[in-house]
């Protein structure tokens, strides 16, 4: 039996790196969202799979 997904909590914690100082802060949360974009496209992907 199928089971649906009506709700779904996600819950991130960012944890500032120190090496990121020389960076603009938009070219940082730039390279955050791509990366949270892959991850999130990747699970979507591995759902749809199964």
């Amino acid at each position: 039996m199928p089971i649906e997904i009506k709700e779904l909590h996600v819950r991130i914690q960012v944890n500032d790196d120190q090496s990121n100082k020389d960076k603009k802060p938009e070219q940082s949360m730039d390279e955050l969202m791509d990366t949270c974009m892959d991850e999130v496209f990747t699970i979507m992907n591995d759902k749809k799979e199964r």
